[in-house]
C-alpha cells in the first residue's frame, strides 16, 4: 500500500498555511467551492488509480469531483484505501472489484505514462494546463489568463 501522506504543518508554517486557506477560500468562494482546513498532503496514488478504474467504467467525471470534494472540502484522507473504496461506492462503482484493481496495481502503466508526460512538460503543480503542447498554464488562474493564452496560441499557430 502506498506511503502515509505527509503534514502540512512540515512544509508550511501555521501562519502561512492560514493565509493559503483563506486565499483559497477567497477564490473558490465565487464557484460555490468551499476549502476545509487540510492538514495532510496524501499519497495519492490510490486515488489515481481509482480515477482511472472510474475512466473504464465511464464515472471519470464525477468521480474526480468526488475525490476533488472529499480532499478540499470534507478532508478526508484520500490517500487511505477505505476512503477511496468509500468514494469509489458512493458513486456507484464496485469497491469489490475496485479493490482488487487496486491491489494488483491494474493502472500502474497508466500512472506512468502521465507521470512521464507531466514530466516531459515540467509540470511541478496542479493543476496545469498545457495548450498546444507548448504553452502552459500552472495553478488556478482566471478566465482572462486562459483568454489571453489561447489568443497568443492562435497567433503564433498561424
Amino acid at each position: 500500500m502506498p506511503a502515509q501522506g505527509v503534514a502540512l504543518t512540515r512544509r508550511f508554517p501555521p501562519e502561512q498555511l492560514q493565509k493559503i486557506y483563506e486565499n483559497l477560500r477567497r477564490m473558490g468562494a465565487p464557484f460555490g467551492i468551499v476549502f476545509g482546513n487540510v492538514t495532510v498532503t496524501p499519497n495519492t496514488h490510490l486515488a489515481l488509480s481509482a480515477a482511472e478504474y472510474a475512466r473504464d467504467a465511464g464515472r471519470f467525471d464525477s468521480f474526480h469531483e468526488r475525490v476533488f470534494r472529499a480532499h478540499f472540502t470534507d478532508c478526508s484522507d484520500i490517500g487511505s484505501l477505505d476512503v477511496v473504496l468509500g468514494l469509489a461506492e458512493s458513486e456507484g462503482l464496485d469497491p469489490d472489484d475496485l479493490k482488487k484493481a487496486l491491489q494488483t496495481d491494474r493502472y500502474a502503466a497508466r500512472l506512468k505514462e502521465a507521470r512521464d508526460e507531466a514530466e516531459a512538460y515540467k509540470v511541478s503543480a496542479v493543476p496545469t494546463f498545457i495548450i498546444g503542447g507548448i504553452h502552459k498554464i500552472v495553478g488556478a488562474q482566471s478566465i482572462d489568463s486562459f483568454r489571453k493564452l489561447l489568443i497568443s496560441a492562435s497567433a503564433s499557430k498561424g
